[in-house]
């Protein structure tokens, strides 16, 4: 599919991401408008009320939901508790809009280097799997794109965490495949 700009912001149509900091690269490399990211530095699970019914409000055809970056710290590597407050999000859409599909995108690795300065970044993966196991329960897909950044360090900013600009449109890719867009 076509990567220029232009042909990524008409693909996705009438969907919204929602998400923390690593989603704001959408917008922060001019991918996408706001009319179609709704993101937040911190965002996590169980304070991302007001940023979903923002998103909410745009009439998306589709909702992709990428939180799980802060809850990392603030979770203190209680992966239920994470997933309780993502459950309680979702449920709250569902009760809204119970026929929008809802699409959940794992979190990204992280380096090791990120890792050593703070442990609970460490997590990623028990968090991924917990996520993965509520979306099975939900009936909801999640998205993994940890193979995207196989072997592609160059790609991280210097915190070994966020993300340079090759990255988004693979992942906008991965996220279109998921929804059948």
């Amino acid at each position: 599919k076509p990567m220029d700009k232009q042909s990524l912001r008409r693909r996705l149509g009438s969907a919204v991401i929602v998400g923390d900091s690593v989603a704001e690269g959408f917008l922060d490399y001019e991918f996408l408008e706001s009319d179609c990211v709704i993101a937040e530095k911190g965002l996590r699970a169980d304070s991302a009320g007001e940023e979903i019914a923002k998103a909410l409000a745009l009439s998306p055809t589709h909702l992709f939901l990428s939180m799980g970056l802060n809850d990392l710290e603030y979770c203190r590597g209680d992966s239920q508790r994470f997933v309780e407050h993502y459950r309680e999000r979702i449920l709250e859409i569902r009760e809204q809009y119970p026929e929008l599909p809802i699409y959940i995108n794992g979190i990204l690795p992280i380096l090791p280097e990120a890792v050593a300065e703070k442990a609970e970044l460490g997590q990623a993966d028990a968090y991924n799997e917990a996520l993965r196991q509520m979306c099975e329960e939900l009936g909801i897909t999640f998205i993994d794109s940890r193979d995207l950044l196989e072997g592609k360090e160059e790609w991280y900013q210097k915190d070994a965490i966020h993300l340079k600009s090759q990255f988004y449109p693979l992942w906008l890719n991965r996220m279109e495949e998921a929804a059948g867009l």
